[in-house]
């Protein structure tokens, strides 16, 4: 976890995506929306949007300052909240679980810790400091039948997933082959066969560049 006081947990890439096996089983997988530990403030009534629908919500702080009521929803429809205390030194963290996630019970989904909060005159705050959240509502079965583009033997073992072709296929000079779910091969127009797997991301709102000589921003 970025969130040292966490300690550890269990992750594997699935074509170029960071994925949390349910129960350390790689065949049941849940996506990576979160794992960071930035300081955040919340008012009293803010919510927070975590990524792929999921928020959490400031509720109310308590009028001494040292509790605050949280409520985690999915595409605006409740899912969990706790009342979290920093009057001690104890744990700051809420632990979200789920059941019958893939039928299993008592998966972890979301963690945050609370670092501080504040009731003042004007505004009451909760800052927080370190969020880990998995997509649990999109959490996916890999069967060995399964296919994927190109590849389509899959073997599940005790704590990976191998994924490979039975059939050939081409590499066309100056071409972007898919290989399957998004990972491609950059093939050189070259007479050489020269290639590398690549995959596609948007950082940031994607909607803009600018050039570094010219400093003007362009679609």
């Amino acid at each position: 976890y970025e969130h040292e006081e966490w300690g550890q947990y269990s992750v594997m890439g699935f074509f170029a995506e960071k994925y949390i096996p349910l129960k350390d089983k790689p065949d049941k997988l849940a996506k990576l929306v979160l794992d960071n530990d930035d300081k955040q403030t919340l008012r009293t009534g803010e919510t927070l949007d975590l990524g792929q629908g999921y928020t959490i919500e400031a509720k109310q702080v308590d009028v001494d300052g040292e509790k605050v009521w949280l409520e985690l929803d999915k595409d605006g429809e409740y899912v969990d909240d706790e009342i979290i205390s920093v009057a001690t030194n104890g744990d700051n963290t809420w632990t979200v679980e789920k059941d019958d996630v893939l039928d299993e019970d008592d998966v972890p989904v979301l963690k945050v810790n609370v670092n501080q909060v504040f009731q003042g005159a004007v505004d009451s705050i909760a800052q927080i400091q370190g969020i880990w959240l998995v997509d649990y509502a999109n959490a996916m079965k890999i069967e060995s039948d399964d296919e994927f583009g190109e590849l389509n033997n899959v073997k599940i073992g005790d704590k990976a997933i191998t994924i490979t072709n039975d059939d050939d296929f081409t590499l066309t000079r100056d071409s972007e082959d898919e290989i399957g779910q998004g990972m491609y091969f950059k093939v050189a127009d070259s007479s050489d066969l020269r290639y590398y797997p690549y995959v596609e991301k948007t950082v940031g709102e994607g909607n803009e560049t600018v050039s570094p000589e010219e400093g003007n921003a362009t679609e």
